[in-house]
């Protein structure tokens, strides 16, 4: 049988020994779980950045979409309003076309 020696011709017991191994499977198992852990942050935190994008993207739609309705409005007025000031323009060149007819 072989005897491992320790520090200064001190041998722990088998009990120590037992204690240790496990102590280093343990802080390995835990280095393991911190890994897995960071790696999930990162995952939900990847995941809230795709979150916080399709919302910005949403917003941007929604933004997009409000301005060509008030854009598709505003031609729309000036189109009612430009009708309306050349309809005038032809009544008013009718009218003294009939006028000189007239005289």
């Amino acid at each position: 049988m072989e005897e491992t020696t320790g520090y200064n011709g001190f041998t722990p017991s088998d009990y120590a020994e037992e204690l240790y191994r496990d102590a280093k499977v343990n802080a390995q198992r835990k280095q393991r779980l911190q890994r897995r852990l960071d790696n999930l942050t990162r995952e939900q935190q990847q995941n809230l950045k795709h979150q916080m994008k399709q919302r910005i993207f949403k917003a941007g739609i929604e933004d997009y979409e409000a301005r060509a309705e008030y854009c598709h409005y505003l031609a729309d007025s000036a189109y009612e309003r430009e009708f309306k000031i050349w309809s005038d323009i032809m009544l008013d060149f009718m009218a003294e076309l009939d006028k000189d007819k007239t005289e």
